[in-house]
Parts: C-alpha cells; sequence; structure tokens
C-alpha cells in the first residue's frame, strides 16, 4: 500500500471515532428550532450515530483516546431539546447504537420525519442521497458537511439535484478530537426538506 493511500486508510478509520462537539450541535439546533420546531419529529434518524459502548476499549486518537462511554452526539442534544424517538444506527459494533448495519446497502429503511448525522467524509455525497430518498415527503434532512464541500465541480450536479433549503455556517472551528486540537476546515449544517420547490438556499452564518 502506498504513503498517500495508507494515509487516506488512517483517516477514514479516524472518520469512524472522531466525535461532533456537542455544543456546537446546540448551538445549531437552537437557532434551527426558531423557523422549525424539533418536537414536532414523530420520527429520527441518525444513521452514522457513532459514540463508544462502555464494555469498549478505548481508541486511541492522536494524542489523546476516545473512552468508553462516550455518547452519541445527535442523539444527545436532541433529546434536550425533547425529541424522543430517535433510532440510531452506526456500522461499528462498538458503537451504542442501537443497530449496527452499513446505512448505504441498507434497503427498505425507515420512513422518518428527520435524517440528521455527522456522515463519513469519504461517503457524504452517496449518504445524502439515500437519506433523501428515506426521508418522508416533506421531511427533513441535515447533514453537518465541511464548507468547502459546496464547492467542487464533482459536486455540481448534486446541488442542482437537491438544493438545500438552509445552510447554516460556522464562524467557529470544531474539534472532534479528544485532545481538543482543531483543523484548518469550516463547517456548515446543511438541511433539504424533501418535496423543496424553492430556487434559492438560505444561508445564516453564526
Amino acid at each position: 500500500m502506498s504513503s498517500t493511500k495508507a494515509k487516506k486508510e488512517q483517516l477514514r478509520i479516524y472518520g469512524d471515532y472522531l466525535t461532533t462537539p456537542v455544543e456546537e450541535i446546540r448551538k445549531f439546533l437552537w437557532f434551527w428550532n426558531k423557523t422549525v420546531r424539533l418536537k414536532k419529529f414523530k420520527t429520527i434518524l441518525d444513521p452514522c450515530a457513532g459514540g463508544l459502548k462502555k464494555s469498549s476499549k478505548k481508541v486511541q486518537l492522536r494524542k489523546a483516546c476516545l473512552l468508553p462511554g462516550t455518547k452519541m452526539s445527535y442523539p444527545q442534544v436532541l433529546k434536550q431539546f425533547g425529541c424522543k424517538n430517535i433510532i440510531t444506527n452506526d456500522i461499528r459494533k462498538n458503537s451504542p447504537a442501537r443497530y449496527h448495519f452499513d446505512y448505504l446497502k441498507q434497503k427498505g429503511i425507515f420512513k422518518v420525519d428527520l435524517i440528521i448525522t455527522n456522515p463519513p467524509f469519504f461517503f457524504a455525497e452517496e449518504i445524502i442521497e439515500k437519506a433523501l430518498k428515506d426521508v418522508k415527503i416533506g421531511g427533513y434532512v441535515v447533514m453537518l458537511l465541511r464548507l468547502n464541500f459546496l464547492g467542487s465541480k464533482h459536486r455540481q450536479k448534486l446541488w442542482q439535484q437537491y438544493l438545500p433549503k438552509q445552510i447554516f455556517v460556522h464562524t467557529v472551528r470544531m474539534s472532534f478530537w479528544p485532545d481538543g486540537g482543531v483543523d484548518s476546515i469550516e463547517y456548515m449544517h446543511c438541511i433539504w426538506q424533501k418535496g423543496f420547490k424553492g430556487n434559492t438556499t438560505l444561508e445564516l452564518i453564526y
């Protein structure tokens, strides 16, 4: 395996364990809750929920470790907003999620009101497209993505076919690492509503 391929594989493995900071999720949901009352979502799916079971071994990530008992970020915060029926899944068996299947290979998935997650970077486009098929008409898909996800010519077709309804840009760089380190990357929460017919996207920066 070449050094480049080895590095990409290591990044993919790291990506399975990086934890979305709950405070940034809380900020975003607080803003979005003003527009769409979160309690109205009867069924929610997080297909890449993350976390680490209490019974699992700690996972070394850079200079620190992801510790057993680490909670799933989105379900944790959604509950604080009164959301109850949250279906959790993660491809990792050591995640505390209820289900452990490969979301992209799962057929006949739940028809839910909201699908929200931080998708693995290398599969983000495929997860977005699948989520928009799986969610109910009028339902929402919310993904945490790198801000430069907007800029690729490769993804031009995605944006033309699936125009987001809203984009929330995070002005503070997030830390996904146990050691608190940040990368030189900005992030956004992208919001799609199935059946949305608008021709412009509302962008909010906070």
